[in-house]
């Protein structure tokens, strides 16, 4: 992955740091499967569909409880499930 602010690649270290600012978790490939299994499969990417919406109502709750840097991040996890598994 390239650094936003230059053309260097990022570190394996740095990598891991700005996944774990956005997204929570050093790992959001490993996150996403370890999160897929333990739902009910559906068919057609229903189940994927579900995560977002089960994170979304996450969503909710964390702005109403003001965490707003979780809800950042599940948002973040949000738009990663649509760009690399709805799309």
């Amino acid at each position: 992955m390239i650094n936003q602010y230059n053309t260097m690649p990022l570190t394996p270290e740095e990598q891991r740091e700005r996944s774990i600012k956005m997204f929570g978790t050093a790992d959001i490939e490993q996150w996403f499967k370890d999160s897929l299994a333990h739902m009910m499969p559906l068919p057609d990417n229903q189940s994927v569909k579900m995560m977002v919406i089960s994170i979304l109502s996450d969503v909710q709750e964390e702005i109403a409880m003001g965490l707003h840097e979780r809800a950042r991040q599940n948002i973040n996890i949000v738009k990663w499930i649509i760009m690399s598994r709805l799309t």
